[in-house]
């Protein structure tokens, strides 16, 4: 990430990290799956 790096990176005392990661959290995508099988294939019998 360039925003991260050069002379006005994080090292630099007016970098907004607050920023940053609410740009961060707002790219951020989240999903859930669900899976099904059965498992008397592996057990029992």
């Amino acid at each position: 990430m360039a925003e991260l790096e050069g002379p006005f990176g994080r090292s630099h005392p007016d970098f907004d990290f607050e920023a940053f990661d609410q740009k961060n959290r707002q790219k951020l995508m989240r999903f859930t799956r669900e899976f099904w099988f059965d498992i008397t294939s592996f057990y029992g019998k």
